[in-house]
């Protein structure tokens, strides 16, 4: 399997300085990979969030290129649906026909995209259901998940639940941890 990651999970690990954590919950499910246009969105916005620096240095994430032709295709396909006039979300558009073409498993919290990949059958992943699994597999403890949630909303997160301290409520009433 492989984790291709969209800019809006790893923009807001590397903001709150929890790339680290991002690493633990993902490592061992397979290749983690983003497409160059994800690491460009994401150097864009260093002048004014130095610590995204860090996304281009971390070790295990390998960087892809999505310029193969049936990439280009998806590419152009979704394009049409996410990249505004101000060429935002170039890099959804490149992680989802990576991730289309590679079938893999998109990590994005952006509503528009997670719902073209739906519409696409690509497999999708938020980041409040890498923390679940994180806890559930053991590699994240509940005591920690509170502060962690507050780090990434700091960092620049939009989650269902407004706060670390109502995540496992929430969590609790979606099912995850019946």
């Amino acid at each position: 399997m492989t984790l291709v990651f969209d800019t809006s999970v790893l923009s807001c690990f590397a903001r709150a300085e929890r790339l680290h954590l991002l690493d633990r919950l993902t490592n061992g499910r397979g290749r983690r990979v983003a497409t160059r246009a994800v690491i460009d969105e994401i150097g864009n916005g260093i002048p004014l969030h130095p610590n995204l620096a860090e996304v281009a240095r971390t070790s295990w994430l390998e960087q892809v290129s999505a310029d193969g032709l049936d990439e280009l295709k998806y590419f152009a396909k979704f394009s049409r649906r996410l990249v505004d006039q101000k060429n935002q979300n170039v890099g959804e558009a490149s992680a989802l026909a990576w991730t289309k073409v590679h079938m893999g498993v998109f990590l994005s919290d952006d509503q528009t995209a997670i719902d073209l990949a739906k519409e696409e059958r690509i497999k999708c992943e938020r980041t409040l259901r890498l923390i679940v699994n994180g806890v559930q597999q053991g590699r994240l403890y509940k005591n920690e998940v509170a502060t962690l949630v507050d780090e990434l909303i700091s960092g620049g997160a939009r989650f269902p639940c407004k706060g670390g301290s109502e995540f496992l409520s929430w969590a609790n009433l979606q099912g995850f941890f019946d």
